[in-house]
């Protein structure tokens, strides 16, 4: 494991304190964003775009090798004028955006299924975990966003966000008590009120939403819920490395942990049934259910070998329920078909230059595969140009390599609308928007790629997703956790809870340079009639 391991991080940030009353921690959480830092303008080859960010050593085509260096560098999370600067450049920058704050922290969100659609908005479902302490139970969480359409939301309303305070658009539908902590979730893309969890143990929980009991309500009982399936088949721990299969009709997850093993269940069979027969009434983990209901469990259809360390995150293949792709703290990549066998069909040994920690496959562009690495580089690669069968060199092997990010990434994803697009972000609190068809910076510090930098979250992102249902609209999730001035952590007064946002850049940023000068051309000529 690095020494700059984000997992692990996870897991701890901000529960030191759970137990202190609000007030106090607002407080410690002003003390905290009182640090010494630092604010810049970047500006792209585009005419509107402004993001700020940090401009200490830039980073450079070579990378950064050693990835404590990463830590001595001032955080862009730590400056409250670069914050501050940011928030009267919202209305500019974005088309939507909404802040949540939430009081326990959460380590997962995503998207679900769309609801309704109104005049101005649309409801759509979303997950979303509670990691709590002791004192109350962990959750799952089923929600709505009220998503702002396209160009209706107001100057006014944009700037007048508190990010201290719950979103308006933001509206919690049920509770699911949890058996531990949530580390990641996944819906179900054949079966929309299914979603997976993974937790700290070598199971996986699969929980229909909408049989599952709500516990919203004060309960009595502080006694997880029953999931309605139990994925086994892990030997240790399986936290992180969790994905649902993409082809159409076809329920099936995969799941990779400490075990160094990777996992895929196929699912339908089981989750007709259930569907068919209910199973309305789970309270505990233990109980075995009400009357003949009980869980299911399911072993795994294929076991994949061949990583030589943790598993950290494993995706599929778009439109398959076969071939998966997996990386770890091996530093490889790997390849896999259920097809071919269990051994891997291609290898990238040193993917990167430390633990190698996301990954995502293009469901846009079939053979394009991006990477995230402790070592703070984001990565991409081109599956026709690896050689089948065995192992390569990753030096011969990667298109491209993007050095931007100051801290170890925790998450990197393809967006589902646009070819080229992708988002990356981890410890240094940037969700990076990129651009792969944009060759042009007018900073030299600035990779051309660099299409947009939120710089909304005041700590470490530690997830986010592109809204498979409105395009350009991304959520993401920190928890609100100090440093210290050495960046450490500061474990007497941690700040707990996090912050949930949904944004929306403003159109002006990505559409053609010509098209929004003409556009604005057309409404000078309005102003001045």
């Amino acid at each position: 494991m690095g020494p700059t391991d984000g997992r692990e991080e996870r897991r701890d940030s901000g529960l030191s304190s759970v137990g202190a009353d609000k007030p106090k921690r607002e407080t410690e959480f002003n003390k905290a964003r009182q640090g010494k830092g630092f604010s810049c303008f970047q500006f792209s080859n585009s005419p509107v775009f402004v993001a700020m960010g940090p401009t200490d050593g830039a980073a450079t085509d070579g990378g950064v090798s050693e990835a404590e260096k990463l830590r001595t560098k001032t955080k862009y999370t730590r400056d409250p004028k670069a914050y501050d600067r940011w928030k009267t450049l919202v209305p500019y920058l974005y088309d939507f955006f909404t802040s949540h704050k939430m009081f326990w922290p959460s380590l997962s969100c995503r998207w679900g299924k769309v609801q309704s659609t109104e005049k101005y908005f649309t409801k759509q479902r979303f997950y979303f975990s509670e990691q709590t302490d002791s004192t109350s139970p962990n959750k799952l969480i089923v929600g709505i966003w009220d998503v702002v359409k396209p160009r209706v939301a107001s100057a006014e309303s944009l700037s007048n966000f508190q990010e201290n305070c719950k979103s308006p658009f933001l509206h919690v539908r049920k509770t699911i008590y949890h058996p531990g902590e949530i580390n990641r979730l996944r819906e179900c893309l054949s079966h929309p009120d299914w979603v997976a969890t993974h937790t700290d143990s070598q199971l996986t929980y699969v929980w229909n939403i909408q049989t599952q009991k709500d516990r919203k309500a004060k309960d009595p009982s502080q006694e997880p819920n029953m999931p309605d399936i139990i994925l086994k088949g892990h030997m240790d721990y399986a936290e992180y490395a969790l994905a649902s299969g993409r082809e159409p009709g076809v329920a099936c997850f995969a799941s990779g942990g400490k075990d160094k093993l990777v996992c895929l269940w196929a699912l339908d069979d089981v989750i007709t049934s259930l569907s068919q027969t209910g199973g309305v009434g789970r309270t505990s983990v233990n109980s075995g259910g009400l009357g003949s209901v009980g869980t299911q469990e399911l072993d795994p259809r294929t076991t994949f070998r061949g990583h030589t360390d943790v598993i950290e995150e494993v995706a599929f293949r778009p439109n398959s329920s076969h071939e998966i792709v997996s990386v770890g703290d091996d530093k490889s990549m790997r390849f896999w078909d259920e097809r071919a066998g269990t051994s891997s069909v291609i290898v990238v040994e040193n993917a990167h230059d430390s633990d190698v920690q996301c990954v995502d496959w293009s469901p846009i562009e079939g053979n394009y595969i991006l990477t995230g690495a402790a070592d703070a580089t984001v990565k991409v690669f081109d599956q026709r140009k690896l050689s089948s069968g065995g192992s390569c060199s990753r030096k011969d092997q990667e298109l491209l390599c993007l050095t931007h990010h100051k801290e170890p990434l925790l998450h990197v994803e393809w967006s589902p609308h646009e070819a080229g697009i992708f988002g990356s972000a981890g410890e240094d609190g940037m969700l990076n928007i990129w651009n792969l068809a944009k060759n042009e910076s007018k900073s030299s510090d600035v990779p051309p790629q660099l299409l947009f930098q939120h710089v909304g979250h005041r700590s470490q992102i530690l997830d986010f997703q592109w809204n498979p249902e409105d395009k350009w609209t991304i959520m993401s999730l920190s928890n609100d956790q100090a440093d210290g001035d050495d960046g450490s952590d500061v474990n007497e007064w941690d700040i707990t809870g996090g912050t949930m946002q949904i944004w929306r850049m403003n159109d002006m940023i990505y559409r053609p340079e010509k098209e929004v000068l003409e556009e604005l051309e057309q409404q000078r000529n309005k102003l001045f009639k």
